[in-house]
């Protein structure tokens, strides 16, 4: 009688313990979800037209089109 007694007393507390830190885990990563995401901010980019030229002793014609030159990439906000 009296180890059941004690092995239930053991039982009883382990499984307290662990629901009380499965609590704790449960916090920690709803505080997590609730955060905003961070944001991607723009690029900067300068659009160039570039005039229509004939190359190779006029054998290629290369039309007249748009060049756009990265001048600073997106990053990620903090």
């Amino acid at each position: 009688m009296l180890k059941f007694l004690l092995g239930t007393w053991c039982i009883v507390l382990c499984s307290s313990c662990s629901s009380m830190n499965g609590n704790n885990v449960n916090a920690n990563s709803k505080d997590k979800m609730n955060q905003t995401p961070p944001k991607l901010t723009k690029p900067i980019a300068r659009k160039i037209w570039v005039d229509p030229e004939i190359t190779e002793n006029g054998t290629i014609y290369i039309e007249g089109h748009w060049k756009y030159l990265l001048l600073k990439d997106s990053q990620w906000t903090k």
